[in-house]
């Protein structure tokens, strides 16, 4: 019965329907879609909570622009 290629389809479907469920099927059937979908990314969004990066690119220049508008 569960076979890899079932599980595969069955896999893809419920990814399919975790996706665009909300925008395509009515009201009862389409609504637990996108709270699945809410509560995924929420979730994904939870691993990485106060993420920045470690350097910053842009600090040299904003330092030498700070620099040539202060000697004005």
């Amino acid at each position: 019965m569960f076979t890899k290629s079932n599980l595969t389809l069955l896999f893809l479907v419920l990814l399919v329907y975790i996706a665009i469920g909300d925008k395509v099927l009515p009201g009862a059937i389409g609504a637990p879609s996108r709270q699945i979908r809410e509560t995924a990314n929420g979730a994904l969004l939870s691993l990485f909570p106060d993420w920045q990066p470690k350097t910053n690119p842009y600090g040299r220049t904003e330092r030498a622009i700070d620099q040539e508008n202060q000697g004005r």
